[in-house]
């Protein structure tokens, strides 16, 4: 379950310690290269370049930054789950000086690790090269031998980094927690099909402070979470979060990064550009990038409608996400209602409802693009997992003040009635052929849904991106569920791509 950033800082880890064996390799070829016979003076010389680059200064230099970086990944990512359970760790100066030692013995480790890496690809490299004196060998196929124990080291390498970024993040997770006045902690294992037998053994266990955390095993992917008593888990889970670790690390993220944009900004306009597109686009480049996508990924719009696209919509979108959706047509009718054509990739507006209307209309039917296309499986696992909170509750959506002219066959599910109970409507299938017995299925019992959750498509994103019209609809939607704002934002500026 790591988060991006974490796993492209592991892959930078991993590259360090495997140039580290690079650079003795390279060392050790030119002394090779230079030289007409082995000896045990030349196997002595090769040593010293194994324990200069692999036990030195420089494997001391890697170790001690990524050391710092995994440590600090890991309080941030403890820091976000704690947040969204009301909890908010400041680290008093004296705590500061035994995060410290943490660090320092961490490191430590790393670079014991390191230098008994050293001592055996030594050893190796000495038994190698004496095989292949015995045998009578050539330059060349020695250096065959030298090369093959290198990369065996830098595999071993790869090993050590992998796993000891994921003890030193979770490290820092398990001290904030323990500072946060927890006393247990739960295990996460990432569930996918690498997932091994001890990991997934111990998925959702829970296990007290003080307790061996993750890494279980070299390569282990595993993480751990804050736990609560039940009761008290309860009450914070309605709080915020919707129970997956994944989605809720990304909300916890955007949020963060939304609010500290908005108490600088001043503006919600302003603070979702800047979020989105990971700084502010000025007006032209906003302009710049909106003719760019206007012309390669959509036609047909009004002229009033075309250039609110081509100058808001690359602030309230991220163009990785509309790169994903791809093409869409625009089209208009006299009369009837505005609709999305899944299957066409066509949007229908209709004419004559001014320009605030049309452009409101548009990212409405647009949200339906993007989900589809763009972000479909995560949005219905953030959806299913919001209404498995509220137990599965259905209602029709004539029962809601505004919508007593909608047919007696539309449902929603609870749970989004505070923005809008249209957000937590559903359509039983893609397909209309389907939709009848479908919708059968979920009267009868909701909880089916989740079985059917390949076919339906919802009004989540289209409800939600319409808020995102204007300041006003912005702030209206933060201020009726900062969850689902969250949720929208990280999912608009390309979290999940």
């Amino acid at each position: 379950m790591d988060p991006t950033k974490t796993k492209l800082l592991r892959k930078e880890y991993v590259k360090a310690l495997r140039k580290l064996s690079e650079s003795a390799k390279r060392e050790i070829l030119e002394v090779l290269g230079t030289t007409d016979a082995i000896n045990e003076a030349t196997i002595g010389e090769i040593k010293q370049i194994v324990s200069k680059h692999l036990a030195g200064d420089k494997a001391e230099e890697v170790v001690a930054y990524y050391t710092q970086q995994f440590w600090q990944r890991g309080a941030d990512f403890a820091n976000r789950q704690l947040k969204r359970y009301g909890i908010t760790i400041e680290i008093p100066p004296h705590l500061g000086i035994l995060d410290n030692e943490t660090l320092l013995q961490l490191e430590n480790l790393q670079l014991d690790l390191i230098k008994g890496l050293s001592e055996e690809t030594k050893k190796a490299l000495a038994f190698q090269l004496r095989e292949g004196i015995i045998r009578g060998e050539s330059i060349s196929e020695l250096t065959k031998r030298v090369k093959e124990v290198i990369n065996d080291t830098k595999w071993k390498a790869e090993r050590i980094a992998r796993t000891e970024s994921t003890r030193v993040f979770n490290a820092a997770a398990i001290d904030r927690y323990q500072k946060a006045g927890l006393k247990k902690w739960k295990w996460y294992a990432a569930a996918d099909e690498r997932t091994c037998p001890i990991c997934g053994a111990k998925h959702d266990k829970i296990f007290n402070i003080g307790d061996p955390t993750p890494p279980a095993h070299p390569n282990c992917r595993c993480t751990t979470l804050p736990y609560f008593d039940k009761e008290s888990e309860e009450e914070r889970k309605e709080e915020f979060g919707v129970g997956i670790p994944e989605i809720d690390e990304k909300i916890g993220k955007a949020l963060d990064d939304f609010e500290k944009a908005l108490k600088e900004e001043g503006s919600f306009t302003k603070a979702v550009n800047r979020v989105v597109n990971g700084r502010p686009l000025s007006v032209i480049e906003s302009e710049r990038i909106g003719k760019e996508i206007y012309k390669s990924y959509m036609k047909g719009a009004s002229k009033d409608l075309r250039e609110r696209i081509q100058l808001l919509l690359p602030t309230k979108v991220n163009r990785r996400l509309i790169e994903k959706a791809g093409n869409v047509q625009i089209n208009y009718q006299k009369s009837g209602n505005p609709h999305y054509n899944w299957w066409k990739k066509r949007i229908t507006l209709i004419r004559g409802v001014g320009s605030e209307n049309e452009w409101r209309d548009f990212l409405h039917e647009y949200g339906h693009h993007l989900e589809h296309y763009g972000a479909e499986d995560v949005v219905k696992e953030f959806y299913l997992a919001r209404i498995r909170k509220r137990g599965y509750k259905l209602r029709r959506l004539n029962e809601f003040k505004n919508y007593e002219f909608v047919g007696y066959d539309v449902y929603i599910f609870e749970g989004f009635e505070h923005i809008s109970p249209y957000m937590g409507r559903f359509y039983p299938s893609k397909l209309a052929k389907d939709s009848v017995r479908n919708l059968m299925r979920i009267k009868e019992n909701p909880e089916v849904i989740e079985d059917l959750k390949g076919d339906i498509m919802t009004e989540f994103v289209s409800v939600g991106l319409e808020h995102f019209a204007t300041e006003e609809s912005m702030k209206k939607l933060y201020e009726a569920d900062r969850e689902v704002f969250a949720f929208l934002l990280s999912v608009l500026r390309g979290d999940f791509i």
